[in-house]
């Protein structure tokens, strides 16, 4: 068969079921689908409306192997999408051995102190900035000067919004009271303004019309209980069935605001 007369295949990169995945286009054919069968880890999904397959070299060189004398492969996308998770790969941090003891023991110091996983990355994060931007300095000199520097040569020119500025001097505050032997003062240290953005609320039609337009039940599902019971993402994520109270018409969220709360369920 002539290249021109062969139909076109194309692979894209995909996150489903928890990992990366091949995802396979193609105009319904027999043929294509007959061939797709005989390599070993494909499947077909009903919500992607689609085959795909592990994303691995090996499958990869299987696809390809198994379809390049019955079809034109398009791995443009494909390509694409691993240089992008090349680019946002975590940088390596420049950190002595005695700062990275350092900051372990501040992370150990954070849950101590019972906080969510999600404050704890923030706050070890941000305050490993700081100790990277004076890695080479003794860090018990590190005063409110220091901080102040950092802020204007790393923070500012990178754009950091007000909400992470703030969520910095946080973790500034417990970690001088983990590391007391620092320079700072932390009485001295001063919030930035709040922004005085409005948000946008959607209308109960606007809303209507989000949950209508959902394909997915279970995303649909998702977004009802975020409107209807004013939820926070990582509440639903953490919903259990058993959380359900369906006669009493509530919801159990554990942990919001480090606390238990019941909430009316809504229909």
């Amino acid at each position: 068969m002539e290249l021109a007369a062969l139909p076109i295949i194309i692979l894209e990169n995909i996150f489903h079921r928890k990992q990366h995945q091949i995802l396979i286009k193609f105009k319904y054919d027999d043929t294509l689908i007959k061939q797709l069968r005989t390599v070993s880890g494909t499947r077909w999904s009903a919500s992607l409306k689609s085959w795909y397959i592990s994303n691995t070299p090996h499958h990869l060189n299987l696809l390809k192997k198994a379809l390049h004398s019955y079809a034109q492969i398009n791995d443009v996308q494909l390509n694409k999408s691993k240089l992008n998770n090349l680019k946002h790969q975590k940088r390596k941090r420049d950190l002595t051995s005695e700062n990275c003891k350092l900051l372990l023991g501040y992370m150990y110091y954070l849950q101590g102190k019972r906080y969510s996983e999600s404050t704890v990355k923030t706050y070890l994060s941000l305050t490993a900035d700081l100790v990277e931007f004076y890695n080479a300095t003794d860090l018990k000199l590190l005063n409110n000067r220091s901080v102040a520097l950092f802020i204007e040569q790393v923070m500012v020119p990178k754009k950091y919004s007000i909400s992470t500025h703030r969520q910095f001097i946080s973790s500034l505050k417990h970690f001088k009271a983990y590391f007391p032997e620092c320079s700072i003062e932390e009485l001295r240290l001063d919030l930035p303004k709040k922004d005085r953005i409005l948000p946008t609320v959607l209308s109960k039609e606007e809303v209507i019309d989000l949950i209508r337009c959902t394909p997915n039940i279970k995303h649909r599902c998702i977004i009802t209980l975020l409107y209807s019971c004013g939820l926070r993402i990582g509440e639903v994520i953490n919903l259990k069935i058993s959380s359900i109270d369906i006669d009493r018409r509530q919801l159990l969220v554990k942990q919001g605001n480090r606390e238990q709360r019941p909430l009316c369920y809504t229909r």
